[in-house]
């Protein structure tokens, strides 16, 4: 088993909005998920929705999948205080080496076998 973070990419990005598109990061080895959050700030009575997307602890992420519909205590991933989150998505990061492995036994096999 490899360790937390190693070969693990997600999708990277930051907008205003319901959603946010970007690249590929090879993940931190302090990390084993990635994280998609979507928060909501109220300014001058309009509702402004941030979303943010990286790679993130798996036991963090389910905190704030706990936390929705409550507001952010404490700066994360760009999104300020006081931010109602709205929606949260944990995902286990792909390993890219072990979906590699994966495919090439499966070719194996097939050789094997036909």
């Amino acid at each position: 088993m490899s360790a937390p973070g190693a070969g693990l990419q997600c999708e990277t990005c930051s907008a205003m909005g319901d959603t946010c598109s970007g690249s590929m990061a090879t993940c931190p080895s302090n990390t084993d998920a990635c994280m998609s959050m979507v928060a909501a700030n109220k300014m001058g009575g309009v509702e402004m929705k941030i979303t943010v997307k990286s790679c993130f602890m798996m036991s963090q992420c389910r905190k704030f999948e706990g936390d929705m519909g409550k507001t952010v205590t404490s700066q994360v991933m760009g999104i300020q205080v006081g931010a109602l989150i709205k929606d949260v998505q944990c995902n286990k990061a792909p390993i890219c080496s072990a979906s590699l492995l994966l495919i090439l036994s499966g070719l194996l096999l097939m050789k094997f076998l036909f």
